[in-house]
């Protein structure tokens, strides 16, 4: 994959209609986190009804500051985005999205292990 612009993440819409999010970001901070909610969102305007989202976390790192963590909240908790899922993330990392995922009530993110694990799940009539 092709990293550019200095961007830390390639966000794109795959052909089975699952967006797709790829990190490679080693530590996110509040003006990468605003520049990814941008991106993210200008996708999912070009959506009807609720996206569902797959993020692969293998090349990420430990943790956002604060202040990314705030926005990642705001993000999680829109309309727009129905089922989550997120796999590859490191211990510390499971650590914070389960925060993320008990502050913000969403019960359809789930963290897996394996990409087939997530996109079955994604893919499950619920």
């Amino acid at each position: 994959m092709e990293k550019h612009n200095n961007y830390k993440f390639k966000i794109w819409k795959r052909d089975d209609g699952i967006i797709m999010i790829k990190t490679w970001e080693k530590k996110w901070v509040e003006e990468d986190a605003l520049r990814f909610k941008k991106e993210l969102f200008d996708i999912l305007d070009t959506i009807e009804g609720k996206a569902k989202i797959l993020a692969d976390a293998t090349e990420a790192g430990f943790g956002p500051t604060v202040e990314a963590r705030n926005i990642y909240a705001d993000i999680i908790k829109s309309p727009k985005i129905g089922k989550a899922a997120i796999f590859g993330l490191k211990t510390p990392n499971r650590v914070i999205v389960s925060f993320l995922i008990r502050i913000t009530g969403k019960e359809d993110l789930k963290v897996f292990l394996t990409e087939e694990e997530a996109v079955k799940w994604l893919k499950e009539d619920n």
